[in-house]
């Protein structure tokens, strides 16, 4: 289980990134995940990263989900509205018919395509 701080850092190649480097802290943990947040911002505005783990399907096709979500608030001025920006993925492995080296596969797969900063780019243009 994660059950410590995670040090991140968006230094990943994607250009046009700050290259940040946080420290998201355990805010609340329990069995099905987890949510941390990076300590020292103003106020509601919370640069928050969520673990959690889910059971779905019925017997014979149960599947196992994994998500992870990055998400920060903004404000330009203090009188501005606050605004979010989500990133989250989710992984869904069945339970049979799929191993471990399989789901890491797609996994790994998925982890080049938004270490591309070319893919990136286009993805947030609405291309296809």
């Amino acid at each position: 289980m994660f059950n410590t701080s995670i040090a991140l850092n968006a230094s990943s190649g994607i250009t046009g990134a700050t290259n940040a480097a946080v420290t998201f802290d355990v805010i609340s943990l329990d069995k099905s995940g987890s949510i941390r947040s990076v300590a020292g911002l103003a106020p509601g505005l919370p640069h928050n990263l969520e673990i959690s783990h889910q059971e779905a399907g019925k017997e014979g096709s149960k599947v196992d989900r994994h998500m992870v979500k990055v998400s920060k608030a903004f404000q330009a001025t203090s009188t501005d509205p606050v605004t979010v920006c989500t990133a989250h993925v989710v992984f869904t492995v069945p339970r049979s018919g799929v191993t471990a080296a399989n789901a890491l596969d797609i996994i790994a797969l998925l982890v080049d395509f938004v270490n591309d900063s070319a893919n990136v780019t286009k993805l947030l243009n609405n291309e296809p």
